[in-house]
């Protein structure tokens, strides 16, 4: 097997995630609001909230969410939003968000919805989702055929499709087509959760 090195790539780039452009949009107080409330009012609410960014009211998250590269929360870009980079590093990481001795890290299911509620513009108003969308839990999850960003324990990042898990390898596939094997006891617990999670399906 090729080194390491030749794969894993340093970043702090979001989990890639993809979900269809017509995909509908999820309901903010419903879905995503109780993440929000679990994960960052701690740090990001009320009238002393960290940075001014509030979680905890509507009117203040507004003011958050824009079409500039790296607002907090830029519609229809996940990839340029400050909140989806921050929950999406490594939970060792210092600027990882929430914080390590402050919360718990969003697992994958939230990450994956807060990364679709982006994509579909962001909407704070209340019942945005159409009833459809509670049909098809799934899809807020990550694609099994689709690339992730898988990592290590050391914090590295690669992209790849997951392909197996045989005995203690994983085999990912790269987006030029070539195979490679990876012990599964050096992925990031997210990592082997999500292979893991793959294997099963």
């Amino acid at each position: 097997m090729m080194a390491l090195s030749r794969y894993w790539l340093i970043g702090t780039v979001a989990c890639s995630i993809t979900f269809s452009a017509a995909a509908l949009a999820l309901d903010f107080e419903k879905d995503i609001q109780p993440i929000l409330k679990d994960h960052c009012y701690k740090c990001h609410s009320g009238p002393n909230a960290k940075r001014k960014i509030r979680y905890d009211n509507v009117r203040y998250l507004s003011k958050v969410i824009g079409n500039e590269e790296h607002s907090v929360i830029v519609p229809g870009h996940p990839e340029k939003s400050l909140l989806m980079e921050l929950v999406s590093l490594a939970p060792d990481d210092t600027n990882a968000m929430p914080p390590p001795r402050r919360g718990k890290p969003l697992n994958i299911t939230q990450k994956a919805m807060i990364r679709k509620w982006i994509e579909a513009g962001a909407s704070l108003e209340p019942g945005a989702a159409a009833p459809a969308a509670a049909a098809a839990p799934a899809s807020t999850g990550p694609d099994k055929n689709a690339v992730q960003e898988w990592s290590n324990t050391a914090g590295k990042k690669l992209k790849a499709i997951f392909v197996a898990v045989n005995g203690d390898q994983v085999t990912f596939r790269k987006e030029d087509g070539s195979q490679f094997n990876y012990p599964y006891a050096n992925l990031s617990k997210e990592s082997q959760e999500m292979a893991k999670e793959f294997a099963q399906q």
